[in-house]
């Protein structure tokens, strides 16, 4: 018989054999006498809490005896009510017969005061229920169930049993943890250890637990904890998975992890031999780089996830050669397997206990095997240090890039190891979507282009996806999720699923093409079209649970980054404001940039998280930070017109405005320029535009086009802006329309000053001071009086970006003005050198003189 049959028959045959075991173990179990070393215990309370559910219990007594291996449990429970009595029926007690034995001691019914004794032999049935059997581990461990008959409401419900037998691997180790505090009332909690002088424990207690009675009694220390009415704790929604509020006791046997590095070396070890025909079956070609990935490919995807984890083998390894030819294995058969091979090549490689539910806290865990529960490969190439989970499938990249899950701290099992180490993070995974949405007509239908790229975990989960289901059934699931936002959208191409960096740079891209017919939709009063954008991705990315005050940290997700960028190319010339905004918090950052350049508008979603969780003081700014984040989702596009032309041409409004304040303004502005020739200074000397005053005229000349330029392309003159203000809302809008008619007023005033005080400027005239005084406090006062009638008017509209482009050009103004203004009213260069009038004799009675003057 080959050697891969000999082994796929043995573990199909201790797989029948423990399947079959069940049905003949109930005999095996005993009925007798509760052990001589237990206390025994009364129920000494029956207070019931004022709403305690279905049942309470009154005492949770549990004692453990190192030297015999023997664990007793004794519960008594007063039943409440109906739903009391559906739950409590069944008895049902766990057991590992491969190294333990049950002895039933007592299952009794107290009812009016009569007890009432419901322990018989033929009640009980023994099952084999594997409870981690969808995560393809099986346990080994049976039920002895008993189905009681005849409980009512009002019953006291006490049972008994002991376990004697612990787990031979351990050899004679022992770890564990004792609660004293429950999610439901409890009246009295006994927990009680005895161990022996020669091997003491340990014990640490978290969130202040009471300090044990601590005696001795026939050559054994025993440890006692006795609490009365322990007080339930209520956990607060979404908690991360490795936070426990529970007060309890640690307890082991171990005086340091090296004790536990030292126990688990025995069980890591493998034939040597076997190793080199594993190899000679691997295509292993190329440098020592190609090699490393190539084994890791081989374990994580070639060697299935697959625990038969009863007795010993729920800490020892399978050897490499079985789990090689058996083609399954659980974490520490993989892990093993992965380091022998990496071992072969002269790679230092070491299996790492971790603990995947508790990793922020496992460094604060008394040493002990029972500290973990997951088995992962750390190995050493080139001086840098690298971890790989063998128990995942599908990764991408080199052992360079590979994910490695955020596990904290793990164990080395290394000789001479004698403290946790901790393990880096991997960078945050990210998600790139583009969408590219073809819009043919105003109103008409659209065609819609999603590439999303994915990075780290999540393009392994992914991957992972395509190679466990068609991409009909995926491109259906893809078409339901837009289907949401966009209820006639079809499917234009399949799903292209793109895969060819995963031995790079680890990145997937997937490829959806779709076509939507009613992109635009009818107003409810059909006074317009619009459509929609929306990032339904990010939306279920931050759908955070609601909650109320709390104290207890609040699950946010694995850091990460999204970004999304939708791109509308439409039929015609668009027109729309630019936009942005931040909303960060600590751990979190979200950004929204709307642009419009042509014909594509352009909307970007980029939302990232640092944290995995946070405290429970910042859970209201958190998820009030994501309510407000929620509302920039949605980007509209409203059409209330019959040609898009319409709105993509030039505001006739503005035009005339134009026209208006130009032909107003010019007729002043002459009669300024022709009346306004005050004497020149007595001492003028006549003295040439030069030194200090080439600044003001390099400024000054350049002010008209600056002032043209921001006038034409602020958006004044575009017909979007004044149809939408002047549309069927125009009420709404009036305060707006206000406004920008205003600024386009003032900006046109302002233009035409610039303009004659820079001919009067080169002139050399003697009005040029004033003017220069009315330029210049006209720069500091007209963008103040901008702001504060935007506030006033428009409060809804004015963010902060605003406000700081308002403070940057205010505070230039006044830089301007505070130099200038007292240069041309006091220096004499300025007076010796703007001293020519318009006429040789000043204007007698001009009352533009006389205004300016004063």
């Amino acid at each position: 018989m080959q050697r891969s049959t000999i082994y796929l028959f043995k573990g199909v045959m201790m797989l029948l054999g423990i399947l079959t075991h069940f049905g003949s173990k109930a005999k095996d179990i005993k009925i007798g006498p509760v052990p001589s070393w237990v206390e025994q215990i009364k129920v000494s309370s029956s207070e019931i809490a004022e709403d305690p559910g279905g049942y309470q219990y009154l005492l949770l007594d549990q004692q453990d005896n190192l030297p015999s291996e023997t664990r007793f449990r004794h519960f008594a429970v007063q039943i409440i009510n109906s739903r009391g009595v559906q739950s409590l029926s069944t008895i049902d007690i766990s057991y590992d017969p491969a190294y333990q034995d049950l002895t039933i001691h007592e299952i009794t019914l107290m009812r009016d005061g009569k007890r009432i004794n419901k322990l018989n032999r033929g009640d009980i049935e023994v099952l084999r229920r594997e409870k981690n059997l969808e995560r393809s581990l099986y346990d080994g461990s049976f039920s002895a169930v008993v189905n009681l008959s005849d409980v009512q409401a009002g019953d006291l419900l006490e049972y008994s049993y002991s376990i004697k037998g612990f787990n031979p691997i351990n050899k004679g180790n022992y770890s564990t943890t004792f609660y004293t505090q429950f999610t439901v009332p409890v009246n009295r909690v006994f927990n009680r250890v005895l161990v022996s002088t020669s091997n003491d424990i340990q014990y640490k207690g978290f969130l202040d637990p009471p300090e044990p009675d601590i005696s001795m009694t026939d050559a054994l220390k025993v440890y006692t904890w006795d609490v009365n009415q322990a007080t339930p704790i209520n956990f607060d929604s979404n908690v991360p998975v490795w936070y426990d509020p529970q007060q309890r006791v640690m307890i082991t046997t171990y005086d340091s992890w090296q004790e536990v590095v030292n126990w688990a070396l025995p069980l890591y070890t493998y034939d040597l031999a076997q190793i080199g025909r594993i190899k000679s079956e691997i295509d292993k070609d190329g440098s020592i780089a190609n090699k490393i990935d190539k084994y890791i490919r081989f374990v994580q995807d070639d060697v299935r996830y697959l625990g038969l984890e009863y007795g010993i083998s729920a800490y020892k390894p399978h050897a490499p050669a079985q789990v090689f030819e058996q083609k399954f294995g659980d974490c520490k058969d993989k892990s093993l397997l992965l380091v022998s091979l990496l071992r072969s090549e002269n790679i230092q490689a070491f299996p790492v206990l971790v603990n995947t539910n508790a990793s922020e806290v496992v460094n604060e865990f008394l040493p002990g095997a029972t500290a973990f529960n997951h088995c992962v490969v750390n190995f050493e190439h080139d001086g840098e240090q690298y971890f790989v989970d063998p128990t995942i499938s599908n990764q991408g990249g080199t052992f360079k890039e590979l994910y490695f899950p955020d596990y904290k701290s793990g164990l080395i099992i290394k000789e001479g190891k004698a403290d946790l180490t901790t393990i880096a993070s991997s960078p945050a995974t990210t998600l790139d979507i583009y969408e590219l949405i073809t819009v043919e007509s105003i109103g008409g239908p659209a065609e819609m282009v999603v590439r999303s790229e994915y990075t780290g975990s999540k393009a392994d989960y992914i991957r992972q996806r395509f190679a466990g289901d068609t991409k009909e059934n995926i491109s259906k699931n893809y078409l339901n999720y837009y289907s949401n936002l966009y209820p006639s959208i079809e499917l234009a191409k399949p799903i292209k699923f793109l895969d060819y960096e995963r031995n790079t740079t680890n990145r997937v891209i997937t490829e959806e093409y779709y076509r939507i017919p009613n992109f635009w939709l009818d107003s409810d009063d059909s006074t317009y079209v619009y459509c929609e954008t929306y990032p339904l991705v990010l939306d279920s990315e931050v759908d955070y649970a609601k909650t109320a005050a709390r104290n207890m940290p609040y699950y946010v997700s694995s850091p990460h980054v999204f970004k999304q960028t939708t791109e509308l190319d439409m039929p015609e010339e668009w027109t729309g404001d630019d936009y942005h905004i931040q909303i960060s918090g600590d751990g979190y950052d979200y950004i929204n940039d709307i642009s419009t350049k042509g014909k594509t508008v352009t909307i970007v979603h980029k939302y990232e998280v640092t944290r995995q969780f946070i405290e429970a003081d910042e859970a209201e700014m958190f998820l009030a930070d994501h309510d407000k984040i929620k509302k920039e989702f949605s980007y509209y596009l409203k059409w209330s017109g019959s040609d898009v032309n319409e709105a993509a041409g030039i505001s006739w409004f503005a035009i005339l405005v134009t026209l208006l304040t130009l032909a107003t303004g010019a007729f002043y502005a002459l009669k300024l320029y022709k009346g306004y020739d005050p004497e020149p200074w007595e001492f003028a000397e006549d003295k040439p535009i030069g030194s200090w005053l080439i600044f003001p005229a390099i400024g000054l000349t350049v002010s008209p086009l600056a002032l043209l330029y921001s006038t034409l392309s602020e958006g004044h003159f575009e017909q979007s802006s004044w149809s939408y203000l002047l549309g069927d809302d125009w009420m709404a809008n009036l305060p707006l329309a206000i406004l920008l008619t205003a600024e386009l007023i003032i900006n046109w005033i302002y233009f035409i000053l610039s303009v004659v005080l820079l001919i009067s400027f080169y002139q050399r005239r003697t009005n040029v001071p004033r003017l220069a005084t009315l330029f210049y406090a006209g720069g500091l006062v007209l963008p103040v009086l901008d702001q504060v009638a935007a506030e006033l008017l428009i409060p809804d509209l004015v963010d902060d970006v605003m406000r700081q482009e308002a403070y940057r050009t205010v505070v230039r103004a006044f830089i301007g003005a505070a130099i200038w203004i007292p240069v041309f009213n006091i220096s004499e260069r300025v007076k010796s050198t703007f001293c020519k009038q318009l006429q040789p004799a000043k204007l007698e009675n001009s009352s533009t003189d006389a205004v300016l003057q004063s």
